[in-house]
């Protein structure tokens, strides 16, 4: 009865630690991915930021106060909001008002149209860095989780149902 009870061990650990090594890879592949839509999105308002003070430094003066505040907001109430699986409506009131703004801007002459392009190319750029970000935070952990979580409680209750004996080497037999 030792023997199956050890293989069975063997085995469920096995599946266990391999479980495990998934969802570390999973975590990992999540943390890149929202790393790099953040940067991502730092780019995007960075380069907003320059080219609204190249369209016009007074006539977008409002417009980068908005996207200052919009900056701020993502860091002191969207990700603080999204530790906790919920989304800032401030961080959305601000995105709402910049792309507003910034579809207002009526370019003068052929530099603001092109200027005014890349505005709004940068907005639509950091609008998808901005969902990348939330759906990766928000995204629910895959079934294999569960699947893992189930398997280390079954482990568990093996292990307490029948205690592991350490197996003996040929060489131990012999000294015996």
């Amino acid at each position: 009865m030792k023997e199956p009870t050890n293989n069975l061990f063997r085995l469920v650990g096995t599946l266990v630690s391999l479980m495990l090594a998934l969802a570390f890879s999973e975590v990992s592949v999540d943390f890149r991915t929202i790393r790099n839509a953040v940067q991502r999105e730092t780019v995007a308002i960075s380069d907003t930021f320059e080219v609204l003070k190249l369209f016009d430094i007074e006539r977008t003066r409002e417009i980068r106060t908005i996207l200052v505040e919009y900056t701020q907001a993502v860091i002191n109430h969207d990700w603080p909001a999204l530790a906790n699986d919920k989304l800032s409506q401030r961080t959305s009131t601000l995105k709402r008002q910049l792309t507003e703004a910034v579809m207002s801007l009526e370019p003068a002459t052929p530099t603001q149209e092109k200027l005014w392009s890349l505005i709004v190319t940068d907005i639509d750029a950091l609008s998808d860095h901005r969902i990348s970000r939330l759906d990766a935070t928000l995204a629910a952990p895959p079934i294999y989780v569960n699947v893992m979580i189930f398997g280390f409680l079954v482990t568990m209750a093996y292990f307490g149902a029948y205690r592991p004996q350490a197996t003996l080497y040929k060489n131990e037999i012999q000294v015996k």
